[in-house]
Formats: C-alpha cells, sequence, structure tokens
C-alpha cells in the first residue's frame, strides 16, 4: 500500500531503531516497519481487539518476523517498557481524538521522535453526507469511532498539543506529525 509506504517513510527510521504501530489492527504495517528498523530494530504492535492482535500475530509468524511483539491495551492505559524512535498510528480515529491516548503515546517517544498519523478528516460541506456512511461502516464493524468529538474536523488537535508543531499533508488522505 502507497500510503502506509509513505507514512513510514516519513518516520525517517533507521537500522535498529524500535517503533511503535499504535492500534496495528491486523498489522497491515508490519512489512513497511519491519523494512525500515531492519532484523536488529524493534517493532511493538499495541491493539485493543484480541482478535485484530490474532491475526496479526498470524502475519508475523508467517513472514518470520522475530523482531514484533504485540501488546494488547487499550490506548489510553498503554505502558511499554523502554523509549522509542517513531511512532505510526494508521487509521485509528478514536486514539487521535483521545488526548490521554496521545499523550501516553507520545510519552513513550525519544527526544527528537516522529509520530505519523495516518486516517480521514471528517467530512463537511457538500462532502457531509458521507459522515453517515462512516458511521455506519464502523458500527457494522463494531469498532468505536468518536465521529462526534469536537476534534473530528480536525483529528490531529490532540497531538498538536503534545508536540507542539505538526506538519499536516494533505488534510484529506493523511497526516504527518513530526516530534521537533
Amino acid at each position: 500500500n502507497g500510503v502506509r509506504r509513505e507514512a513510514v517513510a516519513r518516520l525517517e527510521l533507521r537500522r535498529g531503531d524500535s517503533v511503535l504501530d499504535l492500534g496495528c489492527g491486523t498489522g497491515l504495517s508490519f512489512p513497511f516497519l519491519v523494512g525500515a528498523v531492519g532484523p536488529d530494530g524493534r517493532v511493538v504492535g499495541a491493539d485493543l481487539s484480541p482478535d485484530q492482535l490474532a491475526r496479526a500475530r498470524e502475519r508475523a509468524a508467517v513472514a518470520g518476523w522475530e523482531n514484533v511483539s504485540l501488546v494488547e491495551a487499550n490506548a489510553e492505559e498503554l505502558s511499554l517498557d523502554g523509549q522509542l524512535d517513531g511512532i505510526l498510528s494508521s487509521y485509528t480515529h478514536d486514539i487521535m481524538t483521545s488526548p490521554l491516548a496521545v499523550e501516553r503515546a507520545v510519552a513513550h517517544l525519544k527526544p527528537r521522535g516522529r509520530f505519523v498519523a495516518l486516517g480521514f478528516v471528517r467530512p463537511t460541506g457538500w462532502r457531509a453526507p458521507l459522515n453517515l456512511a462512516f458511521v455506519i461502516f464502523y458500527k457494522v464493524l463494531r469498532v468505536p469511532v468518536n465521529w462526534d468529538a469536537e476534534t473530528s474536523h480536525r483529528p490531529w488537535t490532540s497531538l498538536e498539543r503534545a508536540l507542539g508543531h505538526v506538519s499536516v499533508k494533505d488534510p484529506i488522505r493523511m497526516k504527518a506529525f513530526p516530534n521537533p
């Protein structure tokens, strides 16, 4: 997936780095993350769903990635050992609109570490009817999404508060948030 590849590239990871895939789901970003940190690096996937983590675990096992570890945790209660060179969060609107979840994640970043979030902005204007489609889609998947959050139109607000300056690339497609 080109968008995930671009998001991982924006993390500017090096061989041997450690990275968190926050809200990793089934591990769709793992190939790019493992490729970036190499066999001596560390990839931690964190997700609330045991079903999603089971699929991520299987993905890592089939690929033979011994440097991928998984943590079942609510992002608002996340506690990891050590600090990380980067954090990726892909399509995790519920996490990005939670100031507590963002603060917990940012607390794990090393100085000069980078946080890249990939996702959507709540449609407004003539695109506003799409909101109903998103709500139905997430309800069918039984994914909790705080679509009514005050920050839904600017889901990077919590990151901005935690990190200060953020860079937003194409608010329809992708948000990139470096930690200066």
